[in-house]
């Protein structure tokens, strides 16, 4: 007996149906998408924000961040905001830079009014001064037994200088990284590089100063093809120089505070 096996209907497609589809989506690339109702995307605060506590505030705090260039630090002393945090920064008498809480452990007096002198800086308000460490080594209103039984510390980081740059980390006591020799700034290498910044005002700067999130920062350095528009003279032609007028601008606070929340 032989097997008759029933083969399927092939039905065949009109001439034209089976690229309708594609031309239609070659269309629809070619259209002009409007700008009309568009959405900004909401922020990434997981990572932008570096308070601490926070994802990437925790991870940049076990990196010594530069926090300010060693020429700036003469007479008086610096406040400085970096990874969202309020830092007084100086150098005393004999060379030692200190980066310390701004508000003073007796009345909460800022440091940045203090008076740099040889064993460290004094509060305006009270006189209370404390070393690069933090210790307070002198309350001229109490005696010497009283302060030495108070024991008193101002919060302070750890402080570095390398290459014309003064760092500081701010991550848990006891776990800073060795610190990374960066031969672009090498002292050894000579006069070859030479650092130079200036802070104009409030948040406007020139120079190594960037008042801008660190990702704002780091997203520029992966991008080189800019240094090769703008200085061919390309990108002022054709939009009248804007281009090349960069105004940093506080996106969240600088680079040195990095911080896109505050």
């Amino acid at each position: 007996m032989e097997l008759k096996i029933a083969h399927p209907a092939i039905r065949l497609a009109r001439p034209g149906a089976c690229i309708a589809k594609p031309r239609r989506r070659r269309e629809r690339r070619n259209e002009k998408i409007s700008a009309y109702g568009r959405q900004t995307p909401a922020p990434d605060y997981e990572l932008t924000c570096v308070e601490p506590g926070s994802p990437m505030g925790e991870l940049l705090r076990r990196y010594w961040q530069p926090v300010c260039a060693s020429d700036e630090l003469r007479d008086l002393p610096r406040k400085e905001k970096l990874l969202c945090e309020d830092i007084v920064v100086f150098r005393d008498k004999k060379g030692r830079v200190g980066a310390l809480d701004p508000h003073c452990a007796h009345r909460g007096t800022s440091l940045e009014w203090g008076r740099v002198e040889e064993g460290g800086i004094r509060c305006c308000y009270h006189g209370w001064l404390y070393d690069t460490q933090g210790r307070c080594i002198d309350m001229p209103c109490e005696t010497e037994e009283f302060r030495n039984a108070m024991d008193v510390w101002q919060p302070a980081y750890p402080v570095t200088e390398y290459g014309g740059l003064v760092f500081v980390y701010m991550g848990p006591p006891g776990t800073e990284p060795l610190f990374p020799r960066f031969d672009i700034i090498d002292p050894d290498r000579g006069e070859d590089v030479v650092l130079r910044g200036m802070r104009l005002w409030g948040d406007y700067a020139v120079g190594m100063v960037k008042d801008c999130n660190w990702l704002q920062h780091y997203e520029n350095i992966v991008d080189p093809y800019h240094l090769l528009m703008l200085p061919s003279g390309s990108a002022a032609t054709s939009s009248t120089g804007h281009c090349c007028r960069v105004t940093p601008r506080s996106a969240g606070r600088r680079r040195r505070s990095a911080c896109a929340t505050t």
